[in-house]
C-alpha cells in the first residue's frame, strides 16, 4: 500500500484512531475529511505529499509527522487545527516546518523526544486545582507538594509533571521528578508515598479529572493544554461582581461544582467566592460575590 485514496474515510466520525503504514507516500484529497472523531494522527517518515482538506473539520489534539522533509500539502487542515493542535516534528526539524510556506501555519510546532524522559514528560499531565487554578508541583527541598499560581511552569521539569498508569483495572498517579505515588488524604488533599494507591480519576474534555462526583476539586491538565488553561484564568478575572439578593427572576444558586446553595454566608465569609445563578428561564450566570 503506497497511497490513501481520495475520500477514502470521509466522512467516518466512528474512526477514532489511525494507523498509516511506513509504505504510503501520499495522502489523497478529502481523505479523512469530516472525521470528527479522530484526535490524533501519525505522518509516516515516506510521506511526501497531502491533498486538499485531506484533514478537514478533524478535531486533532495533536498531529506527528515524522518526515525530516516537510511534505507538500494542499491545506490539508482545519483553520482551527493550526491554533489549537500541536505540531510534533523530528528532532532538527523546526526550522524546516516553521518556515515552510505551508507549515508555518501551526502556532505550536515541538520537535519530538530524544529521550525516554522526555518522551515521558511530553506524555504527561500537570495537576492542577479546579477551584483555585493553582498548580502542585513536587517540591525535592522539603520532601513534599507544593503549590505555584503560575501556569507558565517549566513542562521540562520533571518535578511537574504527573503520569497516570493503568494497571489491574485501577490507575495510580505517579509524579515523574519524585519517582513516588500520590496518596489521597480524603480531603482534597494529597502526599506522596513509594506505595501504589489507586486513585479515583475519570476522563475529562483537556485531561483526566480526580474526585468522585460532585465534588471534582483537581483535574489533571496534558502539558500541551497548559497554556489554554490561562484563558480559563483570565475569564474568572472578568467575571462581573454581584451583589447577592433572590430577586430578578433568580431561582436557584450553586457553587462551582454544580451543589446547590441553600443560603448564602452572610457577613465577610460570603464574600470573594465565584457562584452560578440558575433564572427562572433556564438561564444562567456566573457572578462574583462581593
Amino acid at each position: 500500500m503506497t497511497s490513501i485514496g481520495s475520500s477514502a474515510f470521509e466522512g467516518c466520525i466512528s474512526l477514532t484512531s489511525i494507523i498509516i503504514p511506513n509504505s504510503v507516500t501520499s495522502i489523497g484529497e478529502w481523505a479523512f475529511q469530516y472525521c470528527s472523531g479522530l484526535t490524533s494522527v501519525i505522518i509516516p517518515e515516506g510521506v511526501t505529499s497531502i491533498g486538499y482538506r485531506a484533514f478537514y473539520g478533524c478535531k486533532l489534539r495533536n498531529v506527528l509527522v515524522k518526515c525530516i522533509t516537510p511534505p507538500a500539502p494542499g491545506d490539508a487542515f482545519s483553520e482551527q487545527t493550526y491554533y489549537h493542535t500541536i505540531l510534533y516534528v523530528p528532532t532538527g526539524s523546526w526550522d524546516a516546518y516553521a518556515y515552510d510556506d505551508y507549515w508555518y501555519k501551526f502556532i505550536n510546532i515541538r520537535e519530538t523526544a530524544t529521550s525516554q524522559e522526555q518522551l515521558s514528560m511530553l506524555q504527561a499531565y500537570t495537576l492542577m486545582d479546579a477551584g483555585t487554578f493553582t498548580y502542585s508541583v513536587y517540591d525535592p527541598v522539603n520532601d513534599c507538594i507544593g503549590t505555584i499560581n503560575s501556569v507558565g511552569i517549566d513542562e521540562n521539569n520533571p518535578n511537574h509533571c504527573w503520569q497516570v498508569i493503568d494497571a489491574d483495572g485501577n490507575r495510580y498517579l505517579y509524579n515523574l521528578g519524585a519517582k513516588k505515588f500520590v496518596v489521597s488524604s480524603g480531603n482534597g488533599s494529597f502526599s506522596l508515598s513509594d506505595t501504589p494507591t489507586s486513585i479515583d480519576m475519570e476522563n475529562g474534555d483537556n485531561g483526566i479529572i480526580i474526585g468522585a462526583q460532585p465534588a471534582k476539586q483537581w483535574a489533571l491538565v496534558t502539558n500541551e493544554h497548559m497554556n489554554a488553561e490561562q484563558a480559563i484564568i483570565d475569564d474568572i478575572k472578568e467575571i462581573e461582581s454581584f451583589t447577592p439578593a433572590l430577586s430578578n427572576g433568580e431561582k436557584d444558586w450553586y457553587d462551582l461544582n454544580g451543589r446547590k446553595i441553600n443560603s448564602l454566608p452572610s457577613g465577610r465569609s460570603g464574600r470573594g467566592h465565584i457562584n452560578i445563578i440558575r433564572y427562572s428561564d433556564g438561564t444562567t450566570r456566573k457572578v462574583l460575590v462581593k
